[in-house]
C-alpha cells in the first residue's frame, strides 16, 4: 500500500494499491509530497523492529506517543516536486547492499527527516 502525504499536510491525501495508479494521480494533480509504501496489518514501529531497522534504546521509545508517530526511511518512498519524483532527484531508500553512507547522510538531512531516519509529520 502506497501513502500520499503532500507538503505541509498533517494528514494522508491519498492511498493508493499500486505505485503507477499513485504516480499517476501525483502527476494529474501536479502535486507536492511524499509517497511511502507502508506494511498492512501492522504498524511502521513494530515493522521496523521485525525487519532489523529500528531497536528501541531508551524508555521514550517505547511510549504510546512515541510508537504513534514513529516512521523510517527504511520505507520506499519518493519525494515529488510539481507531480514529478525526477524533479527531486527521485530519492528511493531500498535497503540494498548500493545504498553508501554518503547518500545516507544526504537524504537524512532532507527537510521532513529526523536524526534516526525517521520522517517529522
Amino acid at each position: 500500500m502506497r501513502v500520499f502525504l503532500g507538503e505541509d499536510a498533517r494528514w494522508p491525501a491519498g492511498v493508493f494499491r499500486t505505485q503507477e495508479r499513485a504516480e499517476s494521480w501525483i502527476r494529474a494533480g501536479k502535486l507536492a509530497g511524499m509517497l511511502t509504501e507502508h506494511p498492512l496489518d501492522t504498524g511502521v514501529y513494530a515493522w521496523a523492529i521485525e525487519q532489523g531497522h529500528f531497536r528501541p534504546r531508551a524508555a521514550h521509545q517505547q511510549t504510546p506517543s512515541f510508537v504513534g508517530r514513529f516512521t523510517t526511511a527504511y520505507q520506499e518512498h519518493f519525494h515529488h516536486i510539481e507531480g514529478d519524483p525526477d524533479r527531486s532527484a527521485r530519492i528511493k531508500d531500498l535497503v540494498t547492499g548500493s545504498r553508501d553512507a554518503a547518500t545516507h547522510r544526504f537524504h537524512h538531512r532532507l527537510p521532513g527527516h529526523d536524526e534516526v531516519g525517521g520522517l517529522l509529520l
